[in-house]
């Protein structure tokens, strides 16, 4: 049925916000026209892409080697 069996959105993952991220997730939602699952859920994956960005751009000097960084200990992919 599905061509990637892990794109399934099955993983359930309860977030307390305080008011002041809830409602600029309101404003996002009420900007787009979205559902506020889909909007947050865009907005999370999105966020994560950044942060690994951030952590691993730095550290790899071409992502495509699979060299192994001595001074930090792991392998840049």
């Amino acid at each position: 049925m599905y061509a990637d069996p892990k794109r399934i959105r099955r993983n359930r993952v309860p977030v307390y916000l305080d008011t002041y991220v809830y409602e600029r997730l309101v404003r996002l939602v009420e900007m787009t026209g979205g559902e506020t699952s889909v909007v947050s859920r865009g907005a999370l994956e999105r966020g994560l892409d950044v942060i690994e960005q951030e952590l691993h751009g730095g550290q790899c000097l071409h992502a495509s080697t699979q060299k192994r960084d001595v001074l930090q200990g792991h392998v840049c992919a």
